[in-house]
């Protein structure tokens, strides 16, 4: 029954960019041991996403 609920269940906006968060630093990580300046660019993309992650997070927090 679960199974079903997420299956059917689209992502929150939230939930996207920190799955996209999450990719970015996976990808710096790897790229920093062949290709240092690919590493720091995907970790500056993905100090922008935790940006806006924390601002969306600040936001509902008010509510």
């Amino acid at each position: 029954m679960n199974f079903f609920k997420n299956l059917f269940k689209s992502k929150t906006k939230l939930e996207k960019l920190q799955e996209q968060h999450k990719d970015l630093l996976n990808k710096a990580f790897i790229a920093s041991k062949t290709n240092r300046t690919l590493s720091d660019k995907y970790t500056f993309e993905a100090s922008k996403i935790e940006e806006k992650i924390i601002e969306i997070k600040n936001q509902t927090n008010i509510k």
